[in-house]
Parts: structure tokens; C-alpha cells; sequence
């Protein structure tokens, strides 16, 4: 062969791969495409169904436990007080709960600025000693509370690490209201102190949630309304709400407006309340059941 035929036969192989090139650049494009869409779609639906399955399966322990029923559309916001008014037109009643820290109370002067109730400390179990001692002022605020046509109720700070520590805190509060007209609820309050070394500090969940449910049964089987403090953390982290939901609750949260879903009958809406009569700052506190009938 001629160098010039050779040479027209490589030229028209040449052309003939040119004209094949984009088709075979086509046909490589797209099956990368298709091998991104499968891979893409194989990653999505895993993705998407493992979230679905993670949806269905997530657990909540509380979701047998009622919920409130307040419209807090109708709260209102005032400096030093906050209000409830419920869909039928009646008022939560103002309160505020004290200890021997707010010195000596004028009573009088507490009940005309709109204070309904009080919620008086009883006495506490040493965080150390384990012993029960009486609030220095109980007796003091108790008798002129009363006298002042003050509705009252009573907690007692617990340092109970047994169920018999409990019933021995509500024996003590029970034979400390004899003779006196208590109409608001005897309240179980353990709190979370910051240091390590109180004597209920390595409590379970579950023994926690025993130790108040023996305090108020025993409280119940006096003919008392039995109640349980705490904020919202503490209700659903260190109860077992389920079990305490049986008994009213007294929710503390510092707020214009409780974010906490479940049922509760009182409310501590600040810690620092100025309150006509009381000398230092107060708790001070909403009532949204009736607890006094006359």
C-alpha cells in the first residue's frame, strides 16, 4: 500500500472515531448519572426510614400522666405579681409560703395587700444530723396566719433516705398541726442541696419516688391533702411521675408563664417577691384548686 492510500485509511478511521466520541461521552455521562441517582436514592430512603424508625420508637415515660388544663391566654403580668383568671371567670388565689428567713410577719398588713394563703414551713430534717427540728417561727406565723383570716398549709423540708424516715416526717407534721385549722395541702418537699455530702444525696430515682409516696399516704390516711414540691426537672428526673402524679403537685418555676405540660395545683411563680408586711423578699405563689371550702 502507498503511502497516500495508507494515509487517506488512517484519515477516514480518524473521522470515524471523532464522529463515535460525543456518543461514547454521552453514554459514560450517563451512566454516572445513573449510578449517582441509585446511590443517592439507596442513601435517602435508608436515611429517611431510619428516621421514621427512630419517630415510631421513641419512648415517653410520662404519657399516661395528665396534663393541665390552664388557658394561660389568661394570665396577666403585673410588676411584682402575676394573675390567673380560668375560662369561667374565677381567680387563682394569691400566697406565699415563709420560714423563720422572713423574720417576724405582719400578718395583718400581708392579708390586705391580697394574700390569701400561706404555705408555712413546719420544720426540716438536717441534711447531716438526720434529726427533725421545728421551724423556729412555725408556731408564731401558725397562730397569727390564722388569726389574720389567712387560709394555711405546711411542707416540711425532707432529708428522709427510708420510707420509714418519711412516715416519721409526716407523724411530726401531723402531731405539729393538732388542735390548729390547716385547709391547705401538708406538703413532701426534698429539694437538690449543692453539696455531696447530705444524707440524701445518693437516693435512686426509684427510692426517691417511694420515700414521697410513703410520706403521703401517711399524710392521705389523716384526712389531709397531700402534696409534693419541686420544679419541673426534679418532677420528671428524680420522681417517677407516674407514680407521683396520684398526688397534687406544687411546681416551682420562676417565670411569667409555667412551661411544665402535666397537672399541678399551686404554682411558685418567683423567689423574690416584695409583699407588704414580710420585711425581706418571699415566695410567692398562685392556687388554682380550692382547697378551702368555706
Amino acid at each position: 500500500m502507498t503511502y497516500g492510500a495508507e494515509k487517506k485509511r488512517r484519515t477516514k478511521k480518524n473521522k470515524t472515531k471523532l464522529i463515535f466520541l460525543p456518543f461514547k461521552i454521552f453514554l459514560v455521562l450517563l451512566f454516572g448519572l445513573f449510578v449517582w441517582y441509585s446511590l443517592f436514592n439507596l442513601v435517602f430512603n435508608h436515611t429517611e426510614d431510619a428516621t421514621e424508625a427512630s419517630s415510631s420508637s421513641v419512648y415517653d415515660p410520662y404519657e399516661n400522666v395528665p396534663l393541665h388544663s390552664y388557658n394561660w391566654d389568661n394570665l396577666s403580668v403585673s410588676p411584682g405579681r402575676i394573675e390567673y383568671t380560668d375560662d369561667k371567670g374565677i381567680k387563682a388565689l394569691q400566697g406565699v409560703d415563709v420560714s423563720h428567713y422572713q423574720g417576724n410577719i405582719n400578718w395583718q398588713k400581708v392579708k390586705a395587700s391580697g394574700i390569701s394563703f400561706t404555705m408555712l414551713r413546719i420544720g426540716y430534717r438536717g441534711y447531716k444530723s438526720g434529726k427533725i427540728i421545728q421551724d423556729t417561727n412555725f408556731i408564731q406565723n401558725m397562730n397569727q396566719a390564722l388569726s389574720a383570716g389567712i387560709h394555711v398549709g405546711v411542707y416540711f423540708f425532707s432529708q428522709a433516705i427510708t420510707e420509714e424516715e418519711a412516715i416519721e416526717e409526716a407523724d411530726f407534721v401531723l402531731q405539729s398541726i393538732d388542735g390548729y385549722k390547716v385547709t391547705y395541702p401538708l406538703v413532701f418537699d426534698l429539694e437538690e442541696i449543692s453539696s455531696s455530702d447530705h444524707r440524701a444525696y445518693s437516693l435512686t430515682k426509684e427510692q426517691r419516688t417511694k420515700i414521697a409516696i410513703a410520706f403521703c399516704k401517711r399524710i392521705g390516711s389523716a384526712g389531709y391533702t397531700p402534696m409534693i414540691y419541686g420544679n419541673g426537672s426534679w418532677l420528671t428526673d428524680c420522681y417517677d411521675l407516674n407514680q407521683i402524679s396520684d398526688f397534687d403537685i406544687w411546681l416551682a418555676q420562676y417565670a411569667n408563664c409555667p412551661t411544665f405540660p402535666y397537672d399541678f395545683k399551686m404554682w411558685q411563680y418567683t423567689n423574690a417577691g416584695y409583699v407588704d408586711g414580710i420585711n425581706h423578699v418571699v415566695d410567692i405563689d398562685l392556687c388554682f384548686e380550692p382547697y378551702n371550702k368555706d
